[in-house]
């Protein structure tokens, strides 16, 4: 018997209805075998064949002096299982792509540094967030 292909995201949206009272936003979904960006999933998923789901990353944030929050997807704190396509920061001003197959020093680093991302997305989003946070003084001194 073959399993449904999203199974494990029906057990964990399961335990989700447990605790809240609108789980689906706690999901997104795209096309399955795209490279479109995550959509947030507006009722209880449909959980079809064409689409794949995930559950949004958890965010972390800082204040900045000036008052401003600035957030961004928590990174991976374990490697995923072969064949996961990952992106990793170079820096903090770049990203590079790679296969968790690949298994070298540069994911171990990554993984270490906390600047590993399962989606293109997230890894933006944290050097973005990497940006505003090195630059908050300059851009005071600035405006001064």
């Amino acid at each position: 018997m073959t399993m449904c292909q999203h199974a494990e995201q029906i057990l964990q949206y399961a335990e989700d209805v447990k605790t809240y009272f609108e789980p689906w936003k706690l999901w997104q979904f795209r096309k399955k075998g795209s490279d479109a960006k995550w959509q947030d999933v507006e009722a209880h998923p449909q959980w079809t064949y064409y689409n794949e789901y995930q559950r949004k990353p958890e965010m972390l944030s800082v204040t900045l002096a000036d008052g401003e929050v600035v957030s961004w997807p928590e990174p991976l704190n374990k490697l995923p299982e072969h064949d996961t396509q990952l992106w990793y920061l170079n820096g903090g001003s770049t990203y590079s792509c790679c296969n968790s197959h690949d298994n070298n020093y540069l994911l171990t680093d990554a993984l270490k540094s906390g600047t590993l991302h399962l989606t293109e997305e997230n890894a933006i989003q944290h050097i973005d967030a990497l940006y505003k946070i090195n630059n908050q003084h300059t851009r005071r001194l600035e405006w001064q």
